[in-house]
């Protein structure tokens, strides 16, 4: 009787433990998405004060917004499946939400090099916030890749959909401040 007590507590220990790291992650993220709105408010900031005579934007980035949309809606869709136990399903719309941020990410080099290659005034506010958007575009797409690797393994389930809605959150973050910069240029 004392061992099968000693047991549950132990359980109830180990309960409590994950939910305190299944906080502390989420405070993480948060405490990321926080700074990196005022990394690229401060960025919108400055360029609007500056009042930037030239203003190049590539014209690829426009249609770039179209790709990152479509896999938000593909990625959430994902997570949907996930919470249905579809495992099919999920890793079938995870692997094209994965195609098309990896879509996402080469139009922004291309993009990236369009600038590079202009005549334009390296100080132009929209060259460090494309570089700063695609670095977390790469990092973005790695926690993917991350959550795929663990759906794969079973280690992401109806029962253990956290980690994989941290990953939704911040992709449809890093979409949000996609759109917002196409739509301020």
């Amino acid at each position: 009787m004392v061992i099968i007590v000693m047991n549950i507590q132990q359980i109830q220990s180990k309960l409590e433990e994950q939910e305190k790291i299944k906080k502390a992650k989420k405070q993480m993220l948060s405490l990321f998405i926080t700074s990196s709105s005022i990394l690229f408010g401060f960025l919108i900031f400055v360029w609007l004060i500056l009042n930037t005579p030239t203003l190049f934007l590539p014209k690829i980035y426009k249609w770039n917004t179209f790709i990152i949309l479509i896999s938000s809606i593909i990625l959430h869709e994902s997570i949907k499946s996930i919470k249905k136990d579809q495992r099919i399903k999920t890793i079938m719309l995870f692997v094209v939400s994965l195609c098309l941020g990896i879509t996402f990410l080469s139009i922004q080099w291309i993009g990236w090099e369009a600038f590079q290659s202009s005549n334009v005034n390296k100080t132009n506010i929209i060259y460090p916030f494309a570089f700063a958007h695609f670095i977390h575009v790469v990092i973005a797409l790695l926690l993917l890749i991350v959550i795929f690797i663990n759906i794969l393994r079973y280690n992401i389930h109806s029962k253990a959909i956290y980690f994989a809605k941290i990953g939704e959150r911040f992709w449809h973050f890093l979409g949000l401040i996609w759109l917002v910069f196409v739509l301020i240029s």
